[in-house]
């Protein structure tokens, strides 16, 4: 029995009791006239009844439709969530509970594009070192005077590559799912960037950029600094990679209501506004290229954020084209957690 007949046959009778009841007391009270008889009273009573019961039908009908509208929704979503379902009205429960399950589709069918995307991803970075391998072992079988060292290198970079991708990988999705471990420490927030400058000076003096630290914070902060480096060595990074010769990378920061602001900015060319909501993105690159050259996953800036959440923190970035980017990292100075 569908819950429509359960309805209303739970309802009618309960609706159909107490209006007899009703009608039978008031009758044996004698607050019926007994002038026009009992039969016109009796046939009143029925008039009452099936109209009651009608409307009862109409609430019931309308419920039960919009309750099959949403099962039809739940359906499609679990067997073809790309089909375009119904969507729910209303500010009742059953509305609610219809643009949830929506909302939930929605989120299953990003899920399965980034799913699909980061499959197509990852077997698009393993083509190219997988074809390498293939190549350089059909020329060393049909070498007779055996291996030579610069036959070797390729191969070794790009296994050290794959590698990279793998951990990278890895360490993502525990970040993703919270199964990243962080020991967390007091730490004086200048010594985050102090510990790292020594890697980078090179990088950016071999560049012929500046690379400028005004970071004047003087709190102590509640971080695993490792992890925090990590995000600190791939901003920066990022920002001598795309900064021009001549160039400034500059590190500000400030300590404001219980939270520390470090700011990374660069001069370089900026990036287009249509391609800020997904830089954090894993893979994702602005001009829609594989730039292999740089040495990267492409899942330094997706590992950067997860990083930053999982101490209750937020990554942020503005640019400007022409003028810069400046990515700023935000952090609770007494975390929740």
């Amino acid at each position: 029995m569908t819950l429509r007949y359960k309805l209303l046959l739970s309802l009618g009778l309960h609706y159909s009791f107490i209006l007899f009841l009703t009608a039978g007391l008031a009758w044996y009270g004698g607050q019926v006239g007994e002038v026009e008889g009992v039969h016109p009273w009796i046939i009143l009573l029925g008039v009452v009844w099936l109209f009651g019961l009608g409307i009862l039908y109409i609430l019931i009908f309308s419920l039960t439709e919009r309750l099959q509208a949403l099962v039809f929704q739940v359906e499609e979503m679990v067997f073809n969530p790309s089909v375009r379902t119904l969507g729910m009205t209303g500010f009742d429960e059953v509305g609610k509970l219809g643009r949830s399950v929506e909302s939930l589709r929605r989120q299953q069918i990003r899920g399965e594009k980034e799913q699909s995307r980061l499959v197509a991803d990852v077997a698009h970075e393993l083509r190219t070192p997988l074809t390498l391998f293939r190549s350089e072992l059909e020329t060393l079988q049909n070498q007779p005077e055996g291996l030579r060292q610069e036959q070797l290198l390729p191969l070794l970079d790009e296994t050290l590559r794959m590698t990279r991708l793998v951990q990278d990988l890895q360490q993502l999705s525990m970040a993703e799912t919270g199964r990243l471990t962080l020991k967390k420490e007091w730490i004086p927030v200048s010594s985050l960037v102090e510990n790292i400058l020594p890697i980078l000076v090179v990088e950016a003096a071999a560049s012929e950029i500046q690379l400028i630290n005004q970071l004047d914070v003087k709190e102590d902060i509640y971080v695993d600094k490792e992890r925090i480096k990590q995000v600190l060595i791939n901003l920066l990074g990022n920002a001598l990679r795309y900064t021009p010769p001549g160039g400034c990378v500059q590190i500000t920061g400030e300590g404001k209501n219980d939270r520390i602001r470090i700011h990374i900015q660069d001069d370089g060319p900026g990036i287009p506004p249509e391609h800020l909501p997904y830089l954090f993105q894993r893979f994702y690159r602005v001009d829609g290229s594989r730039n292999r050259e740089t040495g990267g996953t492409g899942l330094g800036l997706a590992i950067a954020k997860e990083l930053v959440e999982a101490h209750e923190g937020q990554l942020t970035v503005n640019s400007h084209l022409g003028r810069g980017t400046v990515f700023i990292i935000e952090l609770p100075v007494f975390p929740l957690s």
